[in-house]
């Protein structure tokens, strides 16, 4: 029995020219959140309003609080950064040369079966010897969100960006696709890299059910009004035993606990939903989805260390270019050490969700 209060109450607002709607139950399980931090402002990208954000004593839900109305979204991308110019197809990461990316290709051979990814020969033995490393073997399955290879297999990326994933699991032996809402994006992979990109939504494509073998969401669910929708529509274009990986913030995180509201992963007010494990595992489970594994990893602890340090001090982010300064890179070493300590003690801590789900059958 559900014990929580609820309200069904839903109003109408304008917050500084934006169009939102007020939420305050919880999307998962109707509960009436409470508030978390309020008084928010894009302190990162200067997009308009003032936000809140709520939270679910029940699932973990973390929840933006007024929503954007659907049509209004653009306005809160206005000055984002997120996506640059693809390479052209065929180029060579800039970091192709550096001994750490050979190791993480020999780790990504050895253990995922991308052989063609193997520097050399030489370096088979590197890649039997890093795949044993925790942190080299999530260093090098980020490159492929997780995926071992399948040759010929069918891969759909939501939210592709401009391609430069995309064209990096082509090269890598997999039939590519992609979906963009950005239209400049979605032309810069078409026209550049020749990949196969609808701009839009995943609702909108309108693609076959059981029409791919593996779905990559790479910080995208919290971006979406309902992350559910978004994964039930997933599990329906999936083959059966298809393969869904999702990426994104863990509000769960050292981090969080340590920066607050100024912390980099909440990003108000573009992400609309922030999930605990406990949260995404009841995302995946009402969109009908099997999980296969649900954990938290530290690949970008040092960044977000370096951007709510930032916002902290309302100091200039690395997104113009700036680097930051030594003191402060030393002190995300510090942290980076710091949070995958925690981590192994408990498995929690960790910047970032993985889950990786199956459509059932």
């Amino acid at each position: 029995m559900n014990s929580c209060s609820k309200s069904g109450i839903t109003e109408a607002l304008e917050n500084e020219g934006v169009r939102v709607r007020s939420l305050a139950n919880c999307r998962f399980c109707a509960c009436l959140g409470q508030p978390l931090y309020t008084g928010l402002r894009d302190r990162l990208f200067d997009a308009p309003g003032v936000w809140s954000l709520f939270k679910c004593g029940q699932c973990g839900l973390v929840w933006l609080n007024p929503q954007p109305e659907p049509a209004d979204m653009g306005k809160l991308y206005e000055h984002y950064y997120t996506h640059g110019q693809a390479p052209s197809a065929g180029a060579p990461p800039p970091a192709a040369v550096s001994w750490h990316y050979k190791v993480r290709m020999s780790v990504l051979a050895m253990h995922y079966g991308y052989r063609a990814a193997l520097p050399s020969p030489s370096w088979e033995s590197v890649g039997k010897v890093g795949r044993l490393l925790p942190l080299l073997r999530e260093a090098a399955g980020a490159m492929v969100m997780y995926l071992p290879l399948a040759t010929g297999g069918r891969l759909l990326d939501i939210g592709c960006g401009s391609g430069g994933f995309l064209a990096h699991m082509r090269d890598h032996g997999w039939q590519v696709q992609g979906i963009e809402p950005d239209p400049d994006a979605a032309r810069v992979a078409r026209e550049r890299l020749g990949l196969d990109v609808a701009t839009g939504t995943l609702e909108g494509a309108a693609l076959p059910a059981a029409s791919v073998d593996a779905i990559t969401l790479h910080h995208v669910v919290e971006h979406l009004p309902d992350p559910v929708a978004l994964l039930r529509e997933c599990g329906r274009v999936l083959r059966p035993g298809g393969t869904l990986v999702a990426v994104t913030p863990n509000v769960g995180s050292f981090g969080h606990r340590f920066f607050k509201s100024c912390w980099r992963g909440l990003e108000p007010p573009r992400h609309l939903h922030l999930f605990s494990l406990r949260g995404l595992q009841a995302c995946a489970d009402r969109a009908g989805l099997h999980t296969e594994s649900l954990r938290t990893i530290d690949r970008l602890s040092r960044e977000i260390y370096i951007f709510s340090q930032a916002i902290r001090h309302a100091v200039p982010h690395p997104h113009d270019g700036r680097r930051p300064g030594r003191g402060v890179a030393y002190q995300a070493w510090a942290f980076l050490a710091l949070e995958v300590a925690l981590r192994l003690l408990n498995g929690k801590g960790g910047e970032e969700l993985v889950l990786i789900a199956k459509r059932p059958g």
